[in-house]
């Protein structure tokens, strides 16, 4: 089984600060040893092993309220 890689995706044109967050995620997971690496291109695809994180505003999202 091979270890866990971290795939941070940021849109290419969104703004600098998603990108920013994006960076600063890869190097903080980087500086707690894991492999990371950022995309500003494509969609995540499933594959063992990988962890697919998608940093991106929260109007993106959809909200459900859970009672």
């Amino acid at each position: 089984m091979r270890s866990l890689e971290y795939k941070v995706y940021v849109a290419r044109r969104g703004n600098i600060f998603m990108r920013e967050l994006a960076q600063l995620l890869v190097n903080v997971l980087h500086d707690l040893g894991c492999a990371a690496s950022l995309f500003t291109t494509g969609l995540p695809k499933h594959a063992d092993g990988d962890v697919n994180l998608v940093v991106a505003p929260h109007e993106y999202f959809h909200f459900a309220l859970v009672a």
